[in-house]
């Protein structure tokens, strides 16, 4: 009876310790879970002080807060994960989660989206706000998910693209931009924009274009006039053309098959994030005066086209467009003619 009891008493000690034992492997196991969120990579070609960046932590904090710290948002400056041109192959192979991306870059893998790169597409941010608002925007993303597994999550303005140089010139003609070496992005597209400009385009990675320009191995740049400011370009340029000859836009986006394993609310969260900072950096970019005036306190002259220059300029670009039915065939002119129709 004596050895029954103790034998009892030892299984009921060793039941409680294994049990104490899995029930404590249980809760570590659950710590461990609960301790390491979702991190979604995000490149980026900016600086982390940049208005880029200033956006970027609006997106950072909302989700991590949203998500109750399941959720972050990983984000890279200065192509230090991709270079520019190698993101949105790393967005479709998985091998990166999240980026900025220009219509240029999405072209050379959805060719519709090089309707979007021709110089003077949009009239002026309103075109710009009415074509991104309608349903022609719509299928064009949901085409490029099919084919691409890409997803859109928000849509920024990010300023209208202009010329800018390190000599105090005005231009308003392509005759005033012979034998300028403009840095442009390294695509297709955007060469030859830099071309139909009237400039030699040299392709140069976002973050050389200072040292570049400090050296002479470009003469300017063209991109929006917020830049000038975020990169200090105002110490090596001096002089920037308002011609605005395109609309500044990037989509941030999400590899699809990364997006389709967020739950639906996980979804909402990094939605809305990205839809927070767009609009932030919309709002920022836009402010043109108050930018312009910036800059001409750093030194610089601004030129401001008349509507006059700017019909002249932008018609001698458009008829150079149309010299080279080679780029212009590439475009959807069903997609071109709905952008038109909404000036």
């Amino acid at each position: 009876m004596k050895k029954i009891l103790a034998f009892l008493c030892v299984s009921m000690v060793l039941g409680g310790v294994i049990f104490a034992n899995g029930t404590a492997e249980r809760e570590t196991t659950s710590s461990i879970k609960a301790s390491q969120p979702l991190t979604l990579t995000f490149s980026n070609g900016s600086l982390a002080t940049s208005l880029d960046g200033q956006s970027m932590q609006k997106m950072v904090d909302y989700v991590k807060d949203a998500s109750k710290n399941t959720i972050v948002v990983d984000p890279h400056w200065q192509n230090s994960l991709f270079t520019q041109d190698q993101e949105i192959p790393a967005l479709m192979k998985g091998n990166l989660d999240m980026c900025q991306a220009q219509p240029s870059q999405l072209a050379e893998y959805f060719p519709q989206f090089y309707t979007l790169t021709g110089a003077y597409c949009f009239k002026d941010y309103e075109h710009w706000k009415r074509f991104y608002e309608s349903d022609a925007a719509k299928e064009l993303f949901v085409g490029m998910e099919k084919k691409l597994g890409i997803t859109v999550l928000s849509v920024e303005n990010f300023g209208a693209r202009t010329i800018s140089l390190s000599e105090d010139k005005k231009i308003a003609s392509r005759a005033d931009m012979k034998n300028v070496k403009l840095r442009v992005m390294n695509d297709a597209a955007m060469l030859f924009m830099g071309e139909a400009l009237g400039a030699n385009p040299i392709p140069l990675p976002y973050p050389d274009v200072y040292l570049s320009l400090q050296t002479g191995a470009i003469d300017g740049q063209e991109n929006v006039i917020r830049t000038i400011i975020d990169n200090s370009y105002y110490e090596v340029l001096k002089s920037v053309t308002l011609n605005n000859h395109i609309q500044g836009t990037n989509y941030y986006v999400i590899n699809t098959k990364k997006w389709n394993t967020l739950s639906a609310d996980q979804q909402a969260i990094v939605k809305k994030g990205a839809e927070i900072c767009a609009d932030y950096k919309t709002g920022e970019s836009t402010k043109e005066e108050e930018i312009c005036k910036v800059l001409e306190e750093k030194g610089m002259k601004i030129y401001h086209l008349s509507d006059q220059e700017l019909s002249s300029y932008s018609k001698e670009v458009n008829d150079y467009y149309l010299l080279h039915p080679e780029v212009t065939g590439k475009w959807d002119m069903d997609l071109y003619a709905k952008i038109q129709a909404l000036k």
